[in-house]
């Protein structure tokens, strides 16, 4: 018979409560948040039961409520009728004269305009948070904003061109020139300056390592002579569709991974069950079982890279 796994029981109010407070005086404390920043008891509950189901860990749940916290700041600002974050163009320098109060700092006008900029994409924003609670990593509000910089851009590049085949032949045409640019970059098999990037690409250095870094094989390597670009072609013709993905004997990477982890598990539990019940645990013999163990580890983790 298998062993009973303890399940855990569900967080009461209390015991959320108790965490978000926590996180949020975790937040106060390095002036990450105003301490008069908060959620009200009602939405704190209902954002959590959203966001954070049964999460315990204080350092995620800071990481998330920072992020709330400046979507809901965003949000005011938005309401306040604010645009590029205070600046308002010329009403808001005729405000700012006769109001010394609403003049703010440009570091606190370069926070509200990245406050707004997360409510005005806060679905993609909180769908970013869960997303990184359910892998059990930090949310943080510089992912956040990346997440949101994207997803605006997309956007802004989409209303920019009239729709139909006219856009669809710009975009073809954008990433034909781009890719023709990495080819000629990595042929050159070499670190490359800046006025030599521009000159075989027509591109200045910095456009280019911008737009590569979401390009999965394009390989960037700088160095004090200036910058290589290298390409791993096998991996570039999987994604392009011209190779089939390679998979491990109908699983995926992760999925054999795991495998691989749930495998070790059993099998320390099972030597653990043994020790208790014989009350003996020779040192030879489990120098024994670690050489055994790691010897199969070492063996499946070279059949998974065989496959690959």
């Amino acid at each position: 018979m298998g062993e009973l796994v303890a399940i855990k029981p569900p967080l009461s109010a209390d015991d959320k409560r108790r965490l978000i407070q926590s996180a949020h005086d975790d937040l106060v404390g390095p002036h990450l948040i105003d301490e008069r920043e908060t959620l009200a008891d009602a939405d704190a509950l209902a954002w959590y039961d959203a966001v954070l189901p049964q999460a315990t860990d204080i350092k995620l749940i800071a990481g998330a409520l920072e992020i709330e916290l400046s979507i809901r700041r965003g949000k005011l600002v938005e309401q306040e009728g604010e645009l590029r974050g205070g600046d308002a163009g010329n009403q808001y320098e005729q405000k700012s004269k006769s109001d010394p109060v609403s003049h703010f700092s440009s570091a606190e006008r370069a926070r509200r305009k990245k406050d707004r900029l997360l409510a005005s994409q806060e679905t993609v924003v909180r769908t970013y948070t869960a997303n990184a609670i359910k892998q059990g990593k930090t949310p943080t509000k510089r992912g956040a904003l990346c997440t949101a910089y994207m997803t605006r851009g997309r956007g802004s590049r989409v209303r920019a061109v009239k729709p139909g085949h006219r856009q669809q032949k710009s975009s073809a045409l954008n990433e034909g020139r781009l890719y023709q640019a990495l080819d000629k970059l990595a042929a050159q098999d070499r670190s490359l300056s800046e006025s030599e990037i521009h000159a075989l690409t027509g591109m200045s250095a910095d456009h280019l390592y911008h737009v590569t870094a979401h390009i999965p094989w394009v390989r960037r390597t700088k160095s004090a002579d200036g910058l290589q670009y290298t390409i791993d072609t096998d991996l570039r013709e999987i994604c392009e569709g011209k190779r089939p993905r390679p998979q491990l004997n109908g699983a995926s990477l992760s999925q054999q991974l795991r495998s691989l982890q749930s495998e070790i598990t059993r099998r320390r539990k099972e030597r653990d069950i043994y020790v208790r019940r014989n009350n003996w645990d020779h040192l030879t013999s489990h120098a024994k079982f670690i050489i055994e163990l790691m010897n199969w580890i070492e063996s499946e983790l070279e059949r998974v890279a065989t496959l690959l």
